[in-house]
């Protein structure tokens, strides 16, 4: 025979391992991808990887090709008998993840005969009986019943919905036969040529492989629904932690992220802007006369009345008690003054609480710019509100130009 005949023999022998490589590679890289992933089933999918690996090396080391370029047939021989005893632990390992919890024992005491057989062909090998070769007339006929066995549980698990156990019923199946046949063609030697079909086998691990993926995928999207959903929960408590429960204003932690954001913009030179400090005349006597109930409506009409004297891009904040901020970006002095005395009127002509007038007094300050600290603009404001107050109150001071 030529060498160019010998060559073509060689490639149809090895049609099996040439079709099942690609495949196998394909399928490590991506169950490989998402192994690391934080949703990944990681015993399922790492037994899967590993089993895809032995299997790999197997195809490798039975492929005449390998031993055409590295001349090494001993090697190549034991290491394939090796990697043969050893690919049902994570086979079976996997399908071992699949099941329910109440057909795992039966699983589990077939992966311990597999164990027990590996355990025994190599010891007998080391002791020079051919345990490799000895073993096959075992192991051949254990794993066809003993994967058919499993069979027949996917088959009961899929009926209950099991999605993993319908994937792998083709792949246990495909295996299972590959391997009856070719045991049986290596032993009585039906063909004249013998190559081993089991690579062909791989084929049938496409459609659990891509299953584990679209479970993977969907896995992700239910996460990012759910994180979106805690997302959502979050703003919306960020939102009610920033607003007063009891007058619906924003609270003073709102005013505090607003303030500091106009005086140091991300973006731009910060804008001019004013404050008004309300305090509403002799509240503590409301609280004694008529009690906290009647107080706290005060409150709330108050803030109905202020919110009708300001227009956006103003806000009113509640910084604590019977005292009101309202912010003002753009303003000048004599703006806020305005906007302040606009305010004092509509709360004086407000009917607020029936048994008695109510009133309140402002004091108002501008912001000076960047060496101006929030600090020095509050003492102005305070000391403005004092003077309010010290003249008869119901009235609007501005700072001392």
């Amino acid at each position: 025979m030529s060498d160019v005949a010998a060559l073509k023999t060689m490639v149809f022998y090895d049609m099996p391992y040439i079709l099942s490589m690609p495949v196998v590679f394909m399928l490590i890289f991506i169950v490989g991808t998402f192994y690391f992933n934080r949703v990944a089933r990681k015993r399922l999918e790492g037994a899967f990887i590993i089993f895809l690996a032995l299997f790999l090396i197997w195809i490798v080391s039975t492929a005449r090709v390998t031993c055409m370029y590295v001349d090494m047939p001993v090697f190549w021989h034991y290491l394939a008998m090796i990697i043969l005893y050893l690919m049902p632990l994570p086979a079976n390992l996997v399908l071992y993840e699949v099941l329910e919890p109440e057909h795992r024992p039966f699983v589990r005491r077939i992966i311990g005969v597999f164990a027990v057989l590996a355990l025994g062909a190599y010891g007998l090998e080391l002791a020079g009986l051919e345990g490799l070769t000895r073993g096959q007339v075992i192991y051949y006929p254990l794993t066809v019943v003993a994967e058919l066995s499993i069979f027949r549980l996917l088959l009961q698990s899929s009926r209950k919905g099991n999605t993993y156990s319908r994937a792998a019923m083709l792949p246990c199946l495909g295996l299972a036969l590959l391997v009856g046949l070719d045991g049986i063609c290596g032993h009585w030697q039906f063909f004249p040529w013998h190559t081993f079909l089991l690579p062909i086998g791989v084929y049938s691990l496409v459609f659990f492989a891509l299953l584990l993926l679209r479970e993977q995928l969907l896995c992700e999207q239910a996460l990012k629904l759910h994180a979106f959903g805690l997302e959502e929960e979050i703003r919306i408590a960020q939102e009610r932690t920033d607003e007063d429960e009891l007058t619906g204003c924003k609270s003073r932690r709102a005013f505090d992220r607003k303030i500091a954001g106009l005086m140091h913009p991300q973006t731009g030179e910060p804008l001019p802007f004013a404050l008004l400090m309300l305090d509403i005349d002799h509240f503590k006597s409301v609280n004694d006369t008529y009690g906290h109930d009647t107080g706290d409506e005060v409150l709330v009409r108050f803030t109905e009345a202020v919110r009708q004297a300001i227009v956006t891009p103003e806000w009113l904040f509640r910084w604590g008690g019977e005292e009101f901020i309202v912010l003002c970006p753009g303003h000048s002095l004599s703006q806020a003054a305005m906007l302040a005395e606009r305010i004092r009127r509509e709360v004086a002509a407000a009917d607020i609480l029936a048994r008695q007038p109510v009133t309140v007094s402002i004091g108002c300050a501008v912001w000076h710019g960047r060496g101006d600290p929030p600090e020095a603009m509050f003492e102005r404001m305070d000391e403005a509100l004092y003077r309010a107050k010290n003249k008869g109150r119901n009235r609007v001071e501005a700072e001392k130009v």
